[in-house]
C-alpha cells in the first residue's frame, strides 16, 4: 500500500517537474522578447518551485496519515508489529530449545524410574 501511494507521489513530483520547465521555458521567451526582467522571471520561477516543494510535504503528509488510517481500520500488522511478533517467536524458540533434555524425555516416557 506504501508504494502506491509512492507512486502518486512520484508522478505528482513529475508532473510539477514539467510543469516547472514549461514555465521556465515561457519566463525565458519573455525575457528574451524584453517582456519581463531576469530577475522577474527568476521571481517568479522560484516562488513556483517553493509553493510546489511545500505543497509536496504537505501531500506526503495527508497521504501517510491516509495509509495509516487504513491499516489501523483494516488491522493490518504494521512493519513493526510484524518484527515484534518475530523477536517474540525468536525468544520463545530460544527458551524451547534451552529446556533440559531430562524434562523432554519425562513426557515422551511419561514416568521416571524413581516411579517404578
Amino acid at each position: 500500500m506504501e508504494d502506491f501511494f509512492k507512486k502518486i507521489l512520484y508522478t505528482g513530483v513529475g508532473l510539477v517537474s514539467l510543469t516547472a520547465e514549461k514555465l521556465q521555458e515561457t519566463v525565458d521567451q519573455l525575457v528574451g522578447d524584453g517582456k519581463m526582467s531576469a530577475e522577474e522571471g527568476k521571481k517568479i520561477v522560484d516562488e513556483f518551485l517553493n509553493s510546489a516543494e511545500a505543497k509536496k510535504d504537505e501531500l506526503e503528509n495527508r497521504m501517510k496519515q491516509a495509509a495509516d488510517e487504513v491499516v489501523s481500520t483494516l488491522k493490518i500488522p504494521t512493519k513493526k508489529d510484524y518484527e515484534e511478533l518475530v523477536k517474540r517467536i525468536e525468544a520463545l524458540e530460544a527458551k524451547l530449545a534451552a529446556k533440559p533434555a531430562s524434562k523432554a524425555s519425562k513426557a515422551k516416557g511419561g514416568k521416571t524410574q524413581s516411579a517404578e
